[in-house]
């Protein structure tokens, strides 16, 4: 039973006739696409941490100097924790997305501290040694003495953040609204990794099932395995020699005699536009494993071992048949026009923020425009290299949507 007949009857199969291609090509086209979807209104109803990034750039733009203070003076604070062995040096720029972390550390080593403390009570009461009395005191008292500071510093830490929360709602940054995003995002991925699972493990429960009744042949048993970092066990690199990263969702592994053979690599993404930029990721390990000489086998649990024939459906078969893309998306049609988003045009950088949003100017519109222009045939050939990989014709592709 093939794998892409299975899902076709379980979910959305995407063809070419799901594509369309909103014609940014023309300018106007462009700048009404750019001002219905980039608004900050729009913003802050579709994409609130995006509409935040805008914000906060303004802030600074606007030469608000109590919000750079703030910042100084958290991260001068995390500086002298670090250097008395209180703390991390973290720099609170890079939690602005994630302030909770940082109330969860602090509370996590106050904690540790307390632990610590209990812990040499008790081995101080335990040991009769006077010698080993004096010197668990004397680490009790150190420990104790941290513990005063680390509170001291904690306090003003938390008094600091507040503060700067409270600074950032007066521009309409709300922190618990940045959480509530956060897990949204988070959940959504665990719901889709969830039901990409259940239909699996169906298939892989009939697949068995088939086989054992099958008397005919050698018994071979199918497995559906998560979560697998090929890249790292294998230490892969692609095209700039750089260590590629990032676990492969999903194996379905066929089992012959103490062989495990790769039928299916299975992605899981957020959008359809996700897989135009994995595609390079799937193409470098396919040519990867053609070049590699295997000089030992890999272990990525207790049973399964991959060897060189584990990877045969790969390097002698086109992607499509053993890529399966299952995407979380509920656009009615996918738009071509996310190749130009995903290659050559970012929208949202520094000079289309002060250009845009402060000075209320178009010339970071024009500019961009001029960019996709530029750049028309090198996203198509990427286009269509994208759509031989992934199958995409007008009957099929190896693109699911679930929802």
């Amino acid at each position: 039973m093939n794998l892409n007949d299975y899902l076709k009857n379980k979910i959305k199969n995407i063809n070419e006739d799901d594509i369309c291609h909103m014609n940014i090509l023309e300018y106007n086209d462009f700048k009404q696409f750019v001002n219905e979807h980039y608004n900050l209104n729009h913003l802050k109803n579709n994409n609130y941490l995006k509409y935040v990034k805008v914000v906060r750039q303004k802030i600074v733009y606007t030469n608000e100097e109590k919000y750079e203070e703030l910042i100084d003076e958290i991260n001068a604070i995390f500086k002298k924790m670090h250097e008395k062995n209180l703390f991390y040096k973290l720099n609170f720029r890079r939690y602005l997305f994630n302030i909770k972390k940082i109330i969860f550390l602090l509370q996590k080593r106050e904690l540790g501290l307390n632990d610590e403390i209990k812990r040499f009570n008790e081995l101080y009461h335990f040991f009769p040694s006077q010698i080993v009395k004096f010197k668990l005191l004397q680490t009790i008292n150190t420990t104790s003495n941290k513990l005063i500071q680390f509170k001291k510093y904690k306090h003003k830490l938390v008094y600091l953040i507040n503060k700067f929360k409270d600074l950032e709602l007066k521009y309409d940054i709300d922190q618990d609204l940045i959480n509530i995003n956060n897990n949204e995002r988070t959940l959504i991925g665990k719901k889709s990794e969830y039901n990409v699972k259940k239909i699996l493990k169906e298939y892989i429960k009939e697949l068995n099932k088939m086989n054992e009744m099958n008397k005919d042949i050698e018994y071979i048993e199918y497995i559906y395995y998560e979560n697998v970092d090929i890249f790292k066990l294998f230490n892969v690199k692609l095209n700039n020699n750089k260590n590629c990263k990032g676990e492969i969702d999903g194996l379905i592994l066929k089992k012959e005699k103490n062989d495990y053979i790769i039928e299916y690599i299975i992605e899981v993404k957020s959008s359809i536009k996700a897989t135009y930029e994995d595609i390079n990721k799937i193409m470098g390990l396919k040519q990867f494993f053609i070049n590699y000489e295997f000089t030992q086998n890999k272990q990525i649990n207790e049973e399964i071992v991959l060897n060189e024939k584990s990877f045969e459906k790969i390097i002698n078969n086109k992607i499509h048949e053993w890529l399966i893309y299952i995407c979380n998306d509920n656009k009615n049609n996918i738009d071509k026009t996310h190749f130009y988003f995903s290659y050559v045009l970012k929208i949202i950088d520094y000079d289309f923020i002060i250009d845009y949003y402060v000075n209320k100017s178009e010339n970071s519109i024009i500019k961009k425009h001029k960019k996709i222009v530029d750049n028309q045939d090198y996203v198509e050939q990427i286009y269509e290299i994208w759509k031989k990989h992934v199958y995409l014709t007008k009957e099929q592709s190896c693109i699911y949507i679930i929802q």
